[in-house]
């Protein structure tokens, strides 16, 4: 069970990071691709818990569902915070 929330730590760090970076694009450029990083989180972190009830039942459900949403939130957590204009 350690493993797993030292992993989820670290898909929530890569997702903070990277909703950083997907934030302050769409605010320095024309391209705008928060929504999409968005989506794209939820989906890769959803198959994430969806195999991990799948593969390992022994799993409690309420680390799956951690599994899905706390990297959501810190991806999501991530654009916003790239969106700001700090000065």
């Amino acid at each position: 069970m350690k493993i797993l929330v030292v992993a989820i730590l670290v898909i929530m760090l890569f997702n903070f990071i990277a909703g950083v970076f997907v934030g302050h694009i769409a605010r320095t450029t024309k391209a705008d691709y928060r929504w999409k990083f968005a989506v794209l989180c939820l989906v890769y972190t959803t198959s994430a818990g969806i195999a991990l009830q799948v593969f390992s039942p022994v799993v409690p459900i309420l680390a799956s569902v951690a599994t899905i949403v706390a990297p959501w939130i810190a991806g999501v957590t991530g654009i916003f915070t790239g969106s700001q204009d700090w000065s």
